[in-house]
This record gives structure tokens, sequence and C-alpha cells, in this order.
């Protein structure tokens, strides 16, 4: 078994500017620096006792994955309920989950889980947002991207070990690659004492309803 330290601690730095380009058109710029902790399965699974060779043991000490990323992007105030914004991006991900082997004894190895592998991703978001008007709002969101990296999932190492392939340790697109992503979300809502009319009849008042359509 692998003991646990005692504690970590990360900082996220941010940083955004805006600059006004027209009266309703603004330019921007984000960076940041992001954390999120591995499942918890590998922290802990099958860190100690009796286990077949070829499986998984957790990892207590895994680093936080960590993503940093830029966006620049310029938004326009079409009107004063429609707003237009076009963002590129590009992330850099650091610490992804991967295996490595430990020979315990002659023809008993077993993989434990580390933060080893790496991902890139580059693209540009299209977003369309109008805001509540006439009691209807909608937002649409298009990305175009890629992903590059270096594995595609925790289990890709061993998988290459069991079949005799050589790691591969160039980047290469990821199967978690869509390229395209749109997201539409939209919602109509009435407050009380507003009754919408369909076809002549009058509906009851104080109800909202959304709905949201995702591809990719």
């Amino acid at each position: 078994a692998v003991l646990a330290d005692r504690g970590t601690y990360r900082l996220a730095p941010r940083l955004g500017i805006s600059h006004p380009i027209a009266d309703r058109s603004k330019l921007y710029f984000n960076y940041g620096h992001f954390y999120q902790a591995p499942q918890f399965q590998y922290f802990f699974k099958s860190n100690s006792g009796n286990i077949l060779p070829g499986s998984f043991v957790g990892n207590p000490n895994l680093e936080y994955e960590k993503t940093v990323q830029y966006a620049l992007g310029v938004q326009n105030q079409v009107t004063d309920d429609l707003v237009f914004t076009l963002e590129g991006y590009y992330k850099d991900i650091y610490g992804l989950i991967s295996t490595i082997p430990e020979y315990i004894v002659s023809g008993y190895t077993l993989d434990r889980y580390v933060n080893l592998d790496y991902g890139r991703v580059r693209g540009f978001e299209v977003s369309i947002d109008n805001n509540f008007s006439k009691n209807f709002q909608i937002s649409l969101k298009w990305d175009f991207y890629y992903a590059y990296g270096k594995a595609s999932s925790a289990l890709a190492a061993q998988e290459y070990r069991l079949s005799n392939v050589p790691v591969n340790m160039d980047e290469h697109p990821l199967s978690w690659d869509e390229t395209h992503k749109i997201n539409v979300f939209s919602s109509l809502i009435y407050q009380k004492g507003e009754h919408p009319y369909l076809f002549g009849f009058k509906l009851p008042d104080n109800w909202l309803l959304t709905l949201e359509w995702r591809y990719g």
C-alpha cells in the first residue's frame, strides 16, 4: 500500500481584461488556471489486500488535473436583448490520469494510477443569447474544436502493455474529440397575472417551460 500525504493546496490565478471597441461592442481576453480532482476510484481502488496480477491499484497521492486556458473574443450587443459572441480559445491539460506498471515479483505486475498524460484543446465558440423579451429567452452555442493528447483514457497505457505494443508518446487525436458541439437552451415564462392565449383560449399564469437540445 502507498501511504497518503497530509493535505495539499493549489493556487488558481485568473485574469480577465476587456476593452470597448464600439458603443455596443467589446474585445476581451481571459486567462486562468483550473484544477479538478481525479475520480475517487483512482485514489482508493484496491489500494491494499490480495489482488490478482494485472489489476489496477489506487494512488492516494494523485495530484489535481490542471487546465491552463486562454480565450480571446469579441462581443456585440446587437439589440437591447440580443448578444452575439465570437471566442477563440485553447486549453493545455496537465496531469491526466494514466497507469504505470509495478513489478512486484516475476510474473506478478500491478498497474498503479499516476498523473502522467497530457492533452490540449484548440477551437472557437459562437454564441447568440436572447435575454427574456416578450416572455421568451433562447441561447445558442456552437463549438468547433480539436483535442489532441497522449492517451484517450486512463487505461490506455495498460492496454498497450498487455498487447505488447509500444506506448504512443506522440500527440494524436483523442477519442473524445467531438469537433462539433451545439447547445440550444430556451425558456418561456409567464409571471403571476400574465395569461397567454392559444387559439383564443386563455391559459393559466405563473409557469415556466424550458427546452434544451444538444448535439455532440
